[in-house]
């Protein structure tokens, strides 16, 4: 899984640097980026540095870290974990307090 990660981190950082180029680099003839280029390129890449330290918090609860949570399962069955077994088992226990 570590591995998966690293690799997704790595296309990710690689596709946002080529994203950002292109938006900001607007001389075609010129083989670097201009002042005015630079700086546009350096704040794209800046918010995006912003942006990924938080991106595991805003995924909590989503359907990536559910798959991931599933994979994970599959790949590492010992350390896997069930969020909503305490819930269901309060849920159990709550049917029978309220049965005749």
């Amino acid at each position: 899984m570590y591995t998966l990660n690293v690799h997704n981190v790595a296309q990710f950082s690689r596709a946002i640097h080529s994203a950002c180029y292109d938006q900001t680099a607007v001389r075609k003839d010129f083989p670097v980026l201009t002042y005015e280029e630079g700086v546009r390129f350096r704040n794209c890449v800046t918010k995006f540095s912003v942006w990924m330290p938080t991106l595991k918090e805003n995924l909590r609860n989503t359907a990536y870290h559910y798959n991931c949570e599933k994979l994970t399962a599959i790949e590492e069955p010992d350390h896997a974990t069930d969020a909503y077994k305490n819930e269901t088992e309060r849920l159990a226990n709550l049917n029978k307090h309220y049965q005749l």
